[in-house]
């Protein structure tokens, strides 16, 4: 019984993993797709520049200032 739960536990898990692959595989190149069309051609290296450190910086950043706040967060609501 423990292991066919346990392999339905990884097949569910696989196609969740599956399917989060292939929405993402579609939206991050739409997400960059915007800013060519919105910016002069000659600030499109500039905007490119800015939004690829943005999101460098968000994924570096994020974790530790989102870490403790989610932490000081519980122990208020608890």
């Amino acid at each position: 019984m423990v292991l066919a739960s346990d392999a339905l536990r990884c097949v569910l898990i696989l196609a969740v993993a599956l399917v989060f692959g292939a929405v993402d595989a579609m939206s991050v190149p739409a997400a960059g797709s915007p800013p060519p069309r919105i910016t002069m051609p000659d600030r499109r290296a500039g905007v490119s520049g800015t939004r690829s450190l943005s999101t460098r910086l968000s994924q570096v950043a994020g974790p530790p200032i989102g870490g403790p706040a989610a932490a000081r967060g519980r122990r208020r609501g608890a």
